[in-house]
């Protein structure tokens, strides 16, 4: 406690980029320019947890709570997404390695077992949390991932969206099937691949940003009109 009251004490936090609540409980996190997650709760005017201890070379963009509400996602400058486990300090978990981008975009599966994330270029990987294997490569955007949604509670579909002005509808149940049957290396997945890709949505010139299922399973997408 001494040593985060010194990090707060000689600090000045510079440029809040991101605010999320975790699903339970009253705690948040923040990011900012000047490359540190900070965990806060609403009863509190000083973040209880600083990450890293002295922080990243960049701004982190990124940031996702697990479903359990015990870990967090976060997004880097060197194409890396990090996991840490909020209920220790300075408590990094995982270092997911894989992107040549910077990532736009990321997503845990509503069980909590996998995590999507996408990047400028349109690449997409699906990740095996527990084993930080690349599962799946997603072969199809062009551009930015802007969006990743899964279906609500059960998680067996996946909604991704793009600045290429296409939502792709993939079939997570047997994206996960595959992995677990084959038990290999990451493979390349496609339209072609054992109905992996289910649908591809066009939209008339306008690049969606934002996508959201409701609670009854009904798809909200936010686009910029040029």
């Amino acid at each position: 406690m001494v040593k985060l009251h010194n990090q707060l004490k000689n600090r000045s936090f510079i440029g809040f980029i991101l605010v999320i609540f975790a699903s339970f409980g009253e705690i948040f996190a923040s990011s900012g320019m000047d490359g540190l997650i900070c965990l806060w709760t609403i009863d509190r005017i000083h973040p209880y947890r600083i990450y890293p201890e002295y922080g990243h070379s960049g701004p982190i963009n990124l940031l996702e709570f697990h479903p359990n509400s015990n870990y967090l996602a976060s997004t880097h400058n060197d194409h890396t997404i990090h996991l840490w486990n909020i209920h220790h300090e300075n408590s990094l978990v995982r270092i997911f390695n894989g992107h040549r981008h910077q990532i736009s975009s990321l997503k845990f599966s509503p069980n909590g077992h996998f995590l999507v994330s996408g990047c400028w270029n349109g690449e997409i990987i699906f990740w095996d949390i527990q084993n930080n294997l690349q599962i799946a490569h997603l072969a199809l955007h062009k551009q930015a991932i802007s969006s990743i949604e899964f279906s609500p509670s059960t998680g067996t579909l996946l909604l991704i969206s793009s600045l290429d002005q296409t939502i792709s509808l993939w079939n997570c149940f047997m994206i996960t099937k595959i992995y677990e049957d084959k038990l290999a290396d990451t493979f390349q997945m496609n339209s072609s691949t054992n109905k992996i890709l289910l649908n591809v949505f066009q939209t008339k010139n306008i690049p969606i940003i934002y996508l959201k299922f409701s609670k009854e399973n009904i798809l909200y997408a936010l686009g910029i009109n040029s």
